[in-house]
């Protein structure tokens, strides 16, 4: 008799799946979970990328699934259509699936300081497309994906893995209410879905540059994957101090201010009520925004106890853009082509002014006597960069202040003679107030006398040349710190050599003096850097970043890119 009842049990289970195969709809297929694809055809599918917005001509990849979300071969590519980071395929689709991932990289509007970001950032999205013909990517659909895939791995049916995905991941926030499928939330929206994305992204986002914070959301998302919630400490702890630092009210200047730029009248709740100041894991009337309005700007009296870690902050500005362009200038020198959307060219661009506006909330905010010293430094690295600056791209923008929440980015080029010539004031007020005596890792009086040499030849000065290199001694030695085990030589006695035999006009064979800082400036001094570097004219300058272009309307791209 059991074995009757086991035999009927099993018989009746393969009549069920039968029987389940038997109704499936022509085109239909059946997966190892509980889903069936089914074809779709689809005449457009659009929707915007956010973290910020990506700009203008970020990469959008649109990738047929299987039932198991695995890919099936078939994709569509397109770009971003605008700085909102709007996209649209819209050549006819003929979908065997309407499961879809969306993978999207590119720069983003940095909602916390205010800026396109240094870096890319890669975003992704699932969707199920067979009644939708919008989806939107955003940092929720980002750190759901890996989690909704090994959900429906598990057998889990790609609806029930979405929703269980969006509660468990609001849940990492204290968030208790419900929302739309991410997929369909936008910052635009001024509800409810959008208060929630923009408090956790920027929440997430705090306290990081662009670079740390795509691998930060890359470990939050394998590790929500596996668990469902956040139980690694480190991330939980980056995470807490984002709920207790970030500021609802300038996110929502900022971001109200960059839509304004962009014709668009954005409304942008208080998302307040969504985030856990004191992030006891509760939202309730306990949590209190405590950090200033503006967190950017330092308390005036408070300012002189600060200004050791700002000033730090700004050399290790200063010694990434340092590193990068001298990556630009060895790839110049190997015949590389370097178009205005490479991404090193942009995070130079971006380093150099990080470093002056750094340098700039010292010098306005310093005791003009008790941080004379620490002032001086400030100007001769904001020196330093814009004639850097303008080795590499000649006509730049002069930031003279830090910017405030008012200021819309856009910034006229002034021309390089006269970068040159502030530079050269900031030097001159800078001098007096330099280190004498031996500090490493500073940029001090002994350094300041190349800077101020390379800045005179440059404009031509011989004679400002002559007496900055006969005050220079052959002690010199200012390097750059890139990493802990990285020194970057900048001012060397053998550098102090060759900018002597440059004055000389003693020329033959400097362009193969071993030196890395300052090669490409002088082989453009001494007119040989197109026969060395194997370029044209044009290719003295480099190409302005894409993105600025598209965020400063005043700034013209360097002729021939």
């Amino acid at each position: 008799m059991k074995n009757l009842f086991s035999w009927l049990g099993i018989s009746l289970c393969v009549c069920l799946m039968l029987s389940c195969g038997d109704d499936a709809d022509e085109g239909e297929v059946r997966g190892n979970g509980s889903d069936i694809t089914k074809e779709v055809k689809k005449t457009k599918v659009s929707g915007t990328i956010e973290k910020g917005p990506f700009v203008q001509g970020s990469k959008v990849t649109l990738y047929e699934l299987n039932a198991d979300l695995s890919q099936t071969g078939k994709s569509f590519k397109t770009e971003t259509k605008t700085d909102l980071g709007d996209f649209a395929f819209d050549a006819s689709m003929a979908l065997s699936s309407q499961f879809v991932e969306l993978e999207t990289t590119g720069f983003f509007y940095n909602e916390l300081k205010g800026q396109w970001s240094a870096t890319q950032i890669s975003l992704m999205a699932l969707a199920d497309v067979s009644d939708k013909n919008a989806v939107n990517v955003n940092l929720l659909t980002h750190l759901e994906y890996a989690r909704v895939k090994k959900l429906v791995r598990e057998g889990t049916s790609f609806a029930n893995a979405k929703k269980q995905a969006e509660r468990e991941l609001l849940a990492c926030f204290a968030i208790t209410d419900e929302i739309d499928s991410p997929e369909k939330i936008s910052i635009t929206d001024n509800n409810k879905n959008s208060s929630i994305l923009l408090a956790i992204s920027s929440v997430l986002l705090y306290d990081k540059s662009e670079a740390d914070f795509s691998r930060f959301i890359a470990q939050l998302s394998t590790h929500f994957a596996d668990y469902g919630r956040i139980t690694d400490v480190t991330l939980r702890e980056k995470i807490d101090e984002g709920l207790k630092h970030i500021s609802p009210k300038k996110v929502a200047e900022t971001m109200v201010s960059f839509y304004k730029d962009k014709g668009v009248a954005l409304q942008v709740q208080d998302f307040g009520k969504y985030v856990d100041f004191n992030a006891d894991g509760v939202i309730d009337e306990n949590d209190k925004e405590v950090v200033p309005d503006n967190i950017s700007v330092v308390e005036e009296q408070n300012f002189s106890e600060n200004l050791l870690p700002i000033l730090s902050s700004v050399y290790m500005s200063v010694a990434a853009f340092e590193d990068l362009q001298q990556n630009l200038e060895n790839r110049r020198f190997n015949g590389e082509s370097i178009l205005p959307s490479d991404n090193v060219v942009s995070q130079a661009f971006a380093k150099g002014y990080e470093a002056v506006v750094r340098a700039a909330m010292i010098i306005e905010h310093g005791d003009q006597n008790r941080d004379a010293q620490y002032i001086a430094e400030a100007r001769a690295l904001r020196a330093f960069v814009y004639y850097n600056m303008v080795v590499l791209w000649g006509n730049v923008p002069l930031i003279t202040r830090a910017p405030t929440i008012d200021d819309n980015g856009v910034v006229p080029q002034s021309d390089a003679k006269e970068v040159l010539y502030f530079a050269q004031d900031e030097m001159r007020r800078a001098d007096d107030f330099l280190l004498k005596s031996d500090n490493q890792g500073h940029l001090d009086w002994r350094a300041a006398q190349l800077l101020q040499a390379e800045i005179a030849l440059t404009l031509g000065q011989q004679d400002k040349a002559g007496q900055y290199l006969g005050r220079a001694t052959p002690d010199v030695d200012f390097s750059l710190m890139i990493s802990e085990k990285t020194l970057l030589s900048i001012y060397t006695s053998s550098y102090l050599d060759v900018l002597k035999k440059e004055l000389k006009g003693d020329v033959d064979g400097l362009e193969n003096a071993g030196i890395g800082y300052g090669r490409w400036a002088l082989l453009k001094r001494i007119g040989k850097a197109q026969v060395v570097a194997r370029c044209a004219d044009f290719q003295l300058l480099m190409p302005f970043p894409l993105q600025e272009l598209n965020k400063n309307y005043m700034l013209k791209q360097n002729e021939g890119y």
